[in-house]
Order: structure tokens, then sequence, then C-alpha cells
């Protein structure tokens, strides 16, 4: 007998006018894992199993294809865009279509209910000194090539054969690191590269300990970190700090 079991009542806002099953369904379980965690505090999708009664939540997070260029099987960017917590924080888990009419129901020892809105797309962000920040599917491919599995890829690996596990590692990691990362100024022709890639409304955060800097940019639903790249003495994005020589402190021009 399960512990616990309910039903989560969706009302999803007019302006998505298309795929609100798909949608309503997306918000269902991003509130049991985001906001309930009924799989357990600060638990990512390693060993988690989800059952979804519409194909295409399972299309939109095709590991394969997340791998290869940072998309699901999805053509629909509303459906992309409200499945983004599952395509990163719950990159390992497996995903099951189930007809609802297939569903082992039994009951419960306790029953919880739950009525929810959507207005915005449900997301699963990290905090640190700028906001909350979502991190995009194509910021953690980034950082798992650059930073989780480096030696691999160095190695001649290629990212669709990394083993899934190294996602969860990396979500780990930006945990841990994103809230002690620091807005900096970087490099001017570092800076112009990335403004016309990102565009005008974009920021720096630096992880000094680790070198990693990431770009975040604000869109209408919030901060999203765009990708990842890591500083080094080859490739340098974030101005040294001065030195002290000769009694007087020598600064980088950049």
């Amino acid at each position: 007998m399960p512990s616990s079991g309910g039903t989560i009542t969706t009302r999803v806002s007019a302006k998505y006018s298309d795929d609100q099953v798909i949608l309503a369904e997306l918000g269902a379980i991003h509130h049991l894992l985001c906001v309930v965690q009924v799989q357990g505090t600060n638990r990512l999708g390693n060993g988690l199993a989800i059952e979804a009664s519409c194909g295409a939540i399972r299309k939109a997070v095709a590991k394969g294809t997340l791998k290869k260029d940072a998309a699901g099987r999805t053509d629909k960017p509303h459906v992309a865009l409200f499945s983004q917590f599952l395509a990163t924080k719950f990159f390992e888990a497996s995903i099951s279509v189930v007809t609802p009419g297939r569903w082992a129901l039994t009951q419960p020892r306790v029953v919880q209910n739950y009525e929810i809105v959507l207005d915005d797309p449900p997301m699963a962000s990290i905090k640190s000194d700028a906001g909350d920040i979502v991190v995009s599917r194509h910021a953690l491919n980034r950082f798992v090539e650059r930073f989780v599995a480096a030696e691999q890829i160095k190695a001649g690996q290629v990212l669709v054969d990394v083993p899934d596990l190294k996602w969860t590692r990396a979500w780990q990691i930006l945990e841990t690191i994103v809230p002690q990362s620091r807005q900096v100024d970087i490099q001017r022709s570092e800076w112009q590269r990335i403004v016309r890639k990102y565009g005008q409304d974009t920021l720096a955060m630096y992880h000094a300990d680790s070198m990693n800097v990431f770009i975040v940019r604000r869109e209408w639903f919030g901060l999203v970190m765009v990708t990842a790249m890591r500083d080094s003495d080859y490739n340098r994005i974030v101005p040294k700090l001065p030195t002290y020589a000769g009694g007087r402190l020598i600064h980088q021009v950049s």
C-alpha cells in the first residue's frame, strides 16, 4: 500500500492555449517533485521512475537528443519550456507512458489533494547572489562536457555516450558552487562576443575556486543560465586580480 496518494487539480493560464492537458500534467509532476517533494528532500532523478499519461512528455526529455543537441524530440516550444525541470534537475529519472485506465490504483494510507494554478512555466532553479537561476539544457550539457566529464571528452568520448549519472553529478555540483559565485565584469573582447550571441540583458557569474564562468540571461520568467565556461591562463575570461610588486598594485588592462 502506498504511503500517500490523492489528486492534483491544475488550472492552466489561458495564455497557453495549446496542449493544456500536457502542460497541466507537467505542472502536476513539478508540484509533486519540487514543491511537495514526495520522492524525498533534495533527491534528484537517479533511481526515480515517473509514469505519465502523455507521450509528448517522454519525447520532450528523450535523453539521447538532450545530450546531442540540448533538445528533446518535440517541436512544441511550450512543452519544452514546461519540461525544463525534468530535462535538467531530474535528468536521470526514467519516464514511462501509461494510459490512465492502466494505472494500478490502490488505496493509500494518507490522501493529499492539491490545487495549483499555472501562470508561469514550472521551473527548477538554484539560488545565487543575483537571484534564483534556472539552468538551461544547453548550460547543463556544457558543464558536463567542460567540467564533470572533461577527462572523458578529452579522451575522445562524445557527449551522447557519457553516462546519465554525470548530469545528476553536474546538478549537485552546481547546487554547491552557483550560490558561492559572484557577479563579475569580464574581458571586454570576450564580453562583446557574448553579447552578440546572447543579447545585452546578460550577466556573468564567476566561481573562483573552480574557475567556472556562468553566463546568465534575463528572460521574461526569470534568470536563465545559458552556458558555462572555464576560465584559465589559456582562455582568459575574467580579468586577473591586481598583483603586488615593487610596493604597488599592478592591474591587468583588458
